[in-house]
């Protein structure tokens, strides 16, 4: 399974509209994709369909996922129109594709596509969302033929029920620091900042955001000695870019400040470091500790996504 390119779809109806509006879309949908995905070798790996949206975690060769997805988008189309007494266009576009590389970047899509429904309000709790792959994958419901979250479960473990225990708390330890997060992807998206929508840029973004969160719930920032200057800010600053390796404008996007002064931060900070030599061992603790504040199952290592 590792050998094939996974691919993340999102296709969302035309002109933002419903793409589902009753039960009975939602499983011809399923019903379609299952069907199609068998017969074309294509791995469905995880699932979500929103009202106007959906999204797929695919595993599959480059040639095979264009076909897949004309395919499924044409022929869930044509049955929509005919449910409905419809004609015209059902999709906005197509689709679009995104190629994912790496295990933790694989766990962090499919925990992004289970969330879709707290963050829209739908649900309290992912597990309760009725068509999305997330109670399957954790165990609560039983898989049809055609869904294969197998690598999803193989990013915490080989052993199936620790997988499953492992990535729930992935994916619902976040839900708490959901809202700072989205707001961080909202402001980096207004400021078109590039590279945006990859996901190993939104990863660094979420992980930004709960280390920025972190610093604040420690106190021992205020037990620096008060000619350091060091503030909450700056110790934000710090774990963002020593933990994280977030980026200027993730850091800005999470700390909602322009770049110029994260810059100005950094260039401070350096200038602290120089000044007071015992100060970064001090600060370096403080970020240790305060890691502690991070979910349980947030805390990975970015040098993992690439393995």
């Amino acid at each position: 399974m590792l050998s094939l390119i996974f691919y993340h779809i999102v296709a969302r109806g035309v002109r933002r509209g419903f793409l589902f509006k009753r039960e009975a879309d939602f499983q011809r949908f399923l019903n379609l994709a299952g069907e199609i995905a068998m017969e074309m070798g294509v791995k469905i790996v995880d699932y979500c369909l929103m009202d106007n949206h959906y999204h797929l975690l695919i595993a599959c060769n480059k040639e095979i996922k264009s076909k897949f997805l004309q395919r499924l988008n044409h022929a869930y189309a044509l049955a929509y129109n005919l449910a409905t007494n419809q004609s015209g266009h059902v999709f906005e576009e197509r689709g679009r594709a995104f190629e994912r590389w790496g295990l933790w970047l694989l766990a962090h899509v499919a925990r992004y596509i289970a969330l879709n429904p707290v963050k829209a309000a739908m649900k309290l709790f992912p597990q309760h969302y009725r068509w999305s792959a997330y109670p399957i994958i954790i165990g609560l419901k039983d898989a049809p033929e055609w869904l294969d979250p197998t690598p999803v479960l193989k990013c915490f473990s080989e052993d199936v029920p620790t997988a499953r225990i492992l990535y729930r708390n992935y994916v619902e330890s976040l839900m708490s620091s959901l809202p700072a997060i989205e707001a961080a992807r909202e402001r980096l998206l207004r400021r078109k900042m590039s590279g945006i929508r990859s996901e190993s840029a939104l990863y660094v973004l979420d992980y930004a955001a709960l280390t920025s969160e972190a610093m604040l719930k420690v106190p021992a920032v205020h037990e620096l000695h008060p000619c350091y200057d060091f503030d909450e800010t700056d110790l934000q600053v710090f774990a963002m870019r020593e933990v994280a390796e977030a980026s200027g404008a993730i850091m800005a996007a999470v700390l909602d400040v322009t770049r110029q002064a994260v810059s100005k931060r950094e260039r401070r900070i350096s200038r602290l470091f120089q000044t007071y030599p015992e100060l970064q061992p001090q600060v370096e603790k403080i970020v240790r500790d305060a890691l502690s504040y991070v979910p349980q199952g947030c805390q990975i290592d970015r040098r993992a996504m690439t393995t």
